[in-house]
């Protein structure tokens, strides 16, 4: 064998085991793309049913939430109003809109285009709502001054939703009020008298 023959099988050998090599590592490459394409496709999938959870679950939220205002709103104002709740995707975060409809259909902005009476519901109604949604093991709420912008021919609807709201839920209502229609629903009433910057029980 001339000098030529062995040069040129050291070069075919070396691409040989080189080719070879190349060859073991593109079946590692291509085993290891296809694990990435399952875990993927695993994923997408997950992500699809957390979406879908998530959806329903707002869903739920929406209409527990809605019937709760909707039932006090209606108790104090009649179907004056309905109350609107909604999800909304926005910049890869979820906010939440809300609103009252009327019965023509014309939407109010509850902080601005609502009097301060609905605003009082609303925002009692909402607090009791997401109470029920916490899991909350404590049964006591403190409302100080509640319905204070409610019109007194309407304070003694708002005394029926607090007696209601108690039975129903089983909730105590410790309130601070000066309202004498609210106080007439207590089941028992404390009168506080301030003398000398300290509070007494009379």
């Amino acid at each position: 064998m001339d000098f030529k023959e062995i040069e040129f099988k050291e070069i075919y050998n070396k691409n040989f085991y080189r080719k070879k090599d190349l060859e073991m590592k593109k079946l590692i490459t291509d085993n290891e793309i296809e694990e990435l394409k399952n875990q993927i496709d695993i994923i997408q999938r997950a992500q699809i049913l957390i979406q879908d959870i998530a959806q329903k679950t707002q869903s739920n939220i929406v209409i527990h939430i809605e019937n709760i205002v909707d039932k006090a709103l209606e108790t104090v104002f009649g179907d004056e109003y309905k109350f609107k709740f909604e999800f909304e995707q926005k910049r890869g975060k979820v906010e939440v809109n809300y609103f009252l409809l009327r019965k023509d259909g014309s939407e109010i902005d509850i902080m601005n285009g609502a009097g301060g009476g609905v605003i009082d519901i609303v925002s009692f109604a909402l607090r009791i709502a997401v109470w029920t949604i916490s899991n909350n093991v404590e049964n006591v709420v403190i409302l100080d001054e509640p319905f204070r912008f409610l019109s007194q021919d309407l304070q003694d609807r708002a005394g029926e939703i607090l007696k209601e709201l108690s039975v129903k839920l089983g909730i105590q209502f410790i309130i601070v009020s000066h309202n004498e229609k609210l106080i007439s629903y207590a089941d028992k009433i404390f009168f506080v008298k301030k003398s000398q910057n300290f509070s007494f029980l009379t």
